[in-house]
């Protein structure tokens, strides 16, 4: 009797262990879906970013140089590999780089922007600041001249 159950529970587990081997796989993920996979990621992170946040502009920076590295990781891997890359491949990952470069450009393009108007508004508030002196400086002209004037008309008695 031990031997039939010692000989049943082998035969269960070599069933089960036969069994468990031949589920599916989850198939690895390939160079464009990982690709796309982190260029939605990318596009979540970027997404979640505040353009209100003083810290804006070096955080999106820094998820684009994110990117650019895990897609150079997959492009050597890629390479790596010896496997064969048909040329849709290459121009899926090229077209995924090029939309990054379009997001870094629109980043380049903003903090331009937003540095050439700062620059004018620093040079509106001096033009205001020199005007705000001129106008003190000819009010304390005007006062000076008529108190002159004030001075030359008073009579003493």
């Amino acid at each position: 009797m031990k031997a039939k159950l010692t000989i049943l529970s082998l035969v269960i587990a070599l069933f089960a262990g036969t069994f468990y081997s031949c589920q599916t796989q989850p198939k690895p993920e390939n160079a464009i879906d990982r690709a796309h996979r982190e260029l939605g990621e990318l596009k979540e992170d970027v997404a979640g970013l505040s353009e209100d946040d003083p810290e804006y502009s070096a955080k999106l920076e820094r998820e684009l140089e994110e990117f650019d590295e895990e897609m150079n990781k997959i492009t050597n891997d890629l390479n790596e590999s010896g496997e064969e890359v048909s040329e849709d491949v290459r121009t899926e990952i090229e077209n995924i780089r090029r939309e990054s470069d379009e997001l870094r450009g629109n980043l380049n393009r903003s903090i331009d922007s937003a540095t050439d108007e700062m620059e004018s508004a620093g040079e509106e508030i001096e033009e205001e600041t020199n005007e705000m002196q001129n106008d003190v400086n000819q009010l304390e002209n005007e006062v000076d001249e008529s108190l002159e004037n004030q001075d030359t008309t008073t009579t003493t008695f």
